[in-house]
């Protein structure tokens, strides 16, 4: 079919479009409207010239408004908020750093975020940053939103036909709108007949697109045009205006408030007391979307990005909070009745999550890393394991203890390629070997003699010992290997001490022991720190009842009720003090002092035995490590595989990382 593409935004283009059309009045207030292409919400054809465009036009023409309509840059778009001039301006997302430069009208839509490509649907952000070239509108809000999560791989595009570029190999996706996509391959939006289909991926969340007006904007202007929008929703004509270009959709806010959690058990036990915050705060209901963890990280990035407001409190990491924090995503948490006891928080998982002496995200558990292990099969093959082993000692008790015939594996490790899956892991290992991710000026140690004894040890643990498929298991399939008697030991979250140790979830619980995390030439950074933490974004629309929720659910209170409803042994671990000091928490947790004790050890700020401009441990503190944990994921998971050597991961692991660290500006 044909399609042709509308033609891209040029800076400071009118399209001396009277937003009246054959409608003059003779006298009336003369408004500019500023906008930038975003099919089809607003682009530069006056036969088409997008929904909001003919919305205004119809407000406009209502009200008794002259105006016209003017395509400008985005950037110059989100600056023009500040004018003292009064004008409108569309369609603008509601981003925290643009907040309080506009005077906010009303939404207009909610789009949905994809990649959009012609070959393999591209369905997470992980596999987006495998892409060779993803497309973009240039400087446009989904080229800054890429960029902003550390895509190196982004190309930007001003003119051009889009699909045609995907259709010939051009470029492996374009980031883009679901509604944008499907119009740029309606009947008669492409200049070449395109007889490859359009695939859409999964949806990465969604953008909350508003109508605004500058600073200068007059304040009962502003509500007469609410009033008169809100009018037009009612009667139907919005919808009417809406179905030439797209379908329907609603965009009033939810009552409840919107939570995105990650899929746990410590999230099934909230999901089950949620009537009892509820009974305490009447008026107030919680609906929470629980999502695997790379689902989780994909929506929760769209939505702050995008300004979107899709939840009111999410669910992070130690991580994101900082970085997050800095960029004005985030709601700085600085009330707290004296019951809360803010001082009884764990002063290591606090300071991960606070900016600037500040709190910006409420524990609802936190983690350190440990060695669980066998007690049973070690004293049957006359071994014994140190309550500080190095790498060598886990190596003889894992051989000691492997007998795959009788269905137990030596060793379970993280296999799945991720940032916060094999690399968390392997992170403590290169440190515990004496390496570090990066020298003092930012550039790359991978292909380093510490990195290939780390992972000369790491893969012939899972290749002598390791379960089949090792490459494929993460967190949550080695816990059930591990308490269903599979696993001699296991080196993992602190977290999982509160199933391991749980006679009704575990089969070898009274025959587990814990010793720490392993370590080598060096024992600094080979204990990881995290917490899943719950964070209210800039664009909560229910702040205060949100923050009087995940008070509730990080309180001490909340902690003595979990533990007594499922028992102490499962209450949520990590994130007071007076936990640990509690008898009937340590009646029944014999693991509480071993992880009180990793979790107020590890530092993230002195991570590595040689010097870095970092932070973090398993991780590295800046916005681009998740690119390039992914990435080099992807090659670590290779190698243990045997699809490539060590040393080409490691040269290929090394240039990835260069090549995203110099995108990002590290380098002059």
């Amino acid at each position: 079919m044909t399609v042709l593409l509308g033609k891209m935004a040029r800076p400071a283009v009118a399209l001396c479009l009277l937003v009246l059309g054959s409608y003059p009045v003779h006298g009336a207030e003369h408004l500019q409207v500023f906008t930038s292409a975003v099919p089809p919400i607003a682009q530069e054809d006056e036969a088409w010239p997008g929904f909001a465009v003919e919305l205004v036009q119809a407000v406009l023409h209502e009200m008794q408004l002259e105006g016209e309509v003017v395509f400008v840059p985005w950037p110059r778009l989100l600056e023009s908020g500040g004018s003292r001039t009064g004008m409108l301006i569309m369609p603008v997302p509601r981003l925290a750093k643009v907040e309080s430069d506009f005077t906010w009208i009303t939404p207009l839509v909610d789009l949905d975020l994809t990649f959009a490509s012609t070959g393999p649907e591209v369905n997470s952000l992980a596999q987006a940053l495998e892409l060779r070239s993803i497309l973009v509108r240039g400087q446009s809000v989904y080229e800054y939103m890429l960029r902003d999560y550390g895509f190196g791989n982004v190309e930007p595009v001003s003119s051009g036909n889009i699909p045609l570029m995907l259709a010939t190999g051009r470029a492996d996706a374009w980031f883009t709108t679901t509604d944008e996509a499907r119009w740029a391959w309606r009947a008669g939006q492409t200049a070449g007949l395109l007889e490859v289909p359009v695939k859409l991926g999964k949806v990465m969340g969604q953008q909350r697109m508003w109508l605004a007006g500058s600073k200068g904007l007059d304040g009962g202007l502003a509500a007469r045009m609410a009033r008169a929008i809100a009018a037009m929703r009612e009667d139907g004509r919005f919808n009417a205006i809406m179905a030439a270009y797209l379908p329907p959709r609603p965009t009033t806010a939810s009552a409840a408030i919107r939570v995105a959690a990650v899929n746990n058990r410590e999230i099934v036990h909230l999901q089950s007391a949620l009537t009892d915050f509820e009974a305490s705060n009447p008026g107030v209901s919680v609906e929470i979307a629980v999502l695997p963890e790379g689902e989780l990280r994909d929506a929760l990035a769209a939505d702050v990005f995008s300004g979107s407001g899709s939840y009111d409190v999410i669910t992070i990491g130690t991580y994101e909070t900082p970085i997050w924090a800095k960029k004005g995503w985030l709601r700085p948490l600085v009330e707290f009745p004296a019951s809360y006891d803010v001082d009884d928080l764990m002063p290591s998982v606090k300071a991960a999550l606070s900016y600037e002496d500040r709190l910006y995200a409420l524990p609802f558990y936190a983690e350190s890393s440990v060695t669980y292990f066998r007690k049973d099969l070690l004293a049957k093959a006359g071994v014994a394991l140190p309550a500080h082993p190095t790498y060598q000692d886990i190596r003889a008790a894992a051989r000691a203890m492997h007998d795959p015939a009788g269905g137990v594996f030596g060793a379970c490790l993280r296999g799945k390629p991720g940032w916060g899956e094999n690399m968390a892991l392997i992170s403590t290992l290169v440190n515990g070997h004496g390496g570090r991710w990066f020298d003092e000026r930012w550039r790359p140690q991978l292909d380093t003699p510490e990195w290939k004894a780390a992972l000369r040890w790491y893969r012939a643990m899972l290749t002598e010992f390791g379960p089949p498929q090792a490459a494929e298991l993460n967190y949550n399939e080695n816990l059930a290997l591990f308490a269903q008697g599979h696993c001699g030991l296991w080196i993992d979250a602190t977290v999982a001490a509160g199933t391991v140790f749980d006679l009704t979830l575990s089969s070898v619980a009274t025959q587990v022991g814990l010793a720490a995390a392993p370590h080598g030439a060096s024992d600094r950074g080979t204990q990881w720190l995290w917490s899943w933490a719950f964070a209210l974004p800039a664009t909560s629309q229910h702040f205060s009842e949100a923050l009087r929720f995940i008070q509730w659910a990080t309180s001490k209170a909340y902690i003595q009720a979990i533990g007594e409803r499922f028992g102490w042994v499962g209450a949520p671990p990590g994130t007071r003090q007076s936990t640990y000091r509690d008898p009937r928490y340590r009646a029944r947790a014999p693991f509480a002092d071993a992880v009180r004790d990793a979790i107020v050890q590890a530092d993230p700020t002195r991570p590595t035995q040689q010097a870095v401009p970092y932070t973090g441990i398993q991780y590295v503190a800046i916005p681009e490590f998740q690119a390039v944990g992914t990435r080099v994921g992807q090659e670590m998971a290779k190698f243990l595989t045997g699809q490539i050597t060590l040393d080409e991961a490691l040269v290929r692991a090394n240039a990835a990382t260069t090549e995203i660290m110099h995108a990002a500006g590290y380098y002059k």
